[in-house]
């Protein structure tokens, strides 16, 4: 009797006490520690310019440059490399130079952290961008047949933007990339597609499509050649 006593209240204790609940993801999980620059070819595989410039007018303007070299180096450094001429972006200052049409334009894009590049772009969190990011765990979802724990991310109080960032769980990079304006509608959306293990543990997505708030495919990038962590010279980023 006290052993059917005993099996009787093994099979009831857990019901009682489950024990601990599973822990909540944090944005801090999906941080790629490894990296601290990329280069790669970029080429434009579509570019509907209408449906773009209806998200920035700056998305028509890079997409119509079709074939660029793309750099990017912690934190905030960004370079792109096209046969008209050269963009670069260094924290809050850009630069502009196209030598054929005469044009050499430098200006200040301000405080806002959500305005700057980074490899948040290309589908990676980096230890650098998560300490400027305020992010909330909002719930999961199945995309491409995995589950993704989804969270919603801003880069202060002052500023407006929030982003809803699908993270994939094994390959630690961003899925999919929603970009809301200050009312919580849609602006754009990024699908990360086609991951490469560009080094250790380092996947970096190969191609990325944009729709815009009516869904419509805008645009899609193929990146290729893709190199990490080759050190570049600081003054390849120099905005002067």
């Amino acid at each position: 009797m006290l052993a059917l006593n005993l099996r009787i209240l093994a099979s009831v204790l857990p019901l009682l006490w489950p024990g601990p609940s599973p822990r909540q993801p944090e944005l801090g999980d999906f941080a790629v520690k490894g990296i601290r620059d990329l280069e790669a070819t970029v080429t434009v595989a579509k570019a509907d310019l209408a449906q773009l410039e209806k998200i920035n007018k700056d998305f028509g303007i890079l997409y119509r440059l079709r074939d660029v070299t793309i750099r990017y180096k912690e934190p905030d450094k960004f370079r792109v490399d096209s046969r008209l001429g050269v963009f670069i972006v260094n924290g809050s200052m850009r630069f502009l130079k196209v030598p054929q049409l005469g044009l050499k334009k430098r200006d200040d894009m301000g405080a806002e952290l959500g305005k700057r590049h980074s490899l948040l772009d290309v589908g990676l969190i980096t230890p650098t961008r998560l300490e400027q990011m305020r992010a909330r765990y909002v719930r999961s979802e199945t995309v491409r047949g995995l589950v993704m724990p989804v969270f919603e991310v801003s880069f202060s109080q002052s500023e407006t933007a929030k982003y809803l960032l699908w993270l994939d769980p094994a390959k630690k990079l961003v899925a999919r990339r929603r970009w809301l304006d200050n009312g919580g509608d849609v602006r754009a959306t990024f699908d990360y597609l086609e991951p490469v293990e560009a080094a250790p543990g380092i996947w970096i997505p190969t191609r990325i499509e944009v729709r815009n708030d009516s869904a419509a495919l805008a645009g899609a990038t193929v990146y290729r050649d893709l190199k990490v962590n080759r050190d570049p010279e600081d003054s390849l980023f120099s905005a002067d």
